[in-house]
């Protein structure tokens, strides 16, 4: 009798510590899913910032290239002619 109440303290003892286990690896699987969740979010935001950056820095490169050249043909349009005597 005593024998049997022994093994089944032994079993209920072993069946908790393996719930207790197999949440504790279900939590740092969690975990780690989350984190790598996180860090691909992240990954993805520097990315699209990092695009926006490059498309806000070409626009305004472009804006002044063209506003150069605008007035390079402005200055070259209405300047004096010299002339030849």
């Amino acid at each position: 009798m005593m024998l049997s109440l022994a093994a089944a303290l032994l079993a209920a003892l072993a069946a908790a510590l393996l719930a207790t286990l197999a949440t504790a690896l279900l939590a740092a699987l969690a975990a780690a899913l989350l984190a790598t969740l996180a860090t691909a979010l992240l990954a993805a935001l520097a990315a699209a910032l990092l695009a926006a950056l490059a498309a806000a820095l070409l626009a305004t490169l472009a804006t002044a290239l063209l506003l150069i050249s605008h007035r390079v043909f402005l200055l070259l349009s209405v300047a004096p002619r010299r002339r030849v005597a």
